[in-house]
């Protein structure tokens, strides 16, 4: 009994399936202002240089990079694309799915319309 026990608790507890804490970072590039459009349009105006798609995705990435070397001992990962035999996976859907549902279910990558 004390084999078999032991196997059990071994095989549920100790390899993670018991209790799981998965935590999402969002990082919300443009956020809407209180004014609205017009408050949108003066901030607009006001930064024209930082319009270019590169200059934002360079400020992304710069980002990124700060976020991942303080969090890092956590175990952070970007959510992207995965594979699982011939299939495309989004990771982000599939986040974005168990916030909405509190469940896990994988999201296929989708071609066409």
């Amino acid at each position: 009994f004390a084999g078999s026990l032991s196997e059990a608790y071994e095989s549920r507890v100790l390899s993670g399936k018991l209790f799981r804490n998965d935590h999402f970072l969002t990082v919300v590039v443009f956020p809407r202002t209180a004014i609205g459009k017009i408050g949108w349009r003066i901030a607009k105006s006001a930064r024209r240089n930082d319009n270019d798609l590169a200059t934002q995705m360079r400020s992304l990435e710069d980002l990124w990079q700060i976020i991942a070397g303080s969090l890092g001992g956590y175990g952070l990962r970007r959510l992207g694309i995965r594979e699982k035999g011939d299939v495309l996976f989004t990771e982000i859907g599939e986040a974005l799915r168990l916030i909405m549902t509190c469940r896990f279910l994988p999201v296929p990558m989708v071609t066409g319309s």
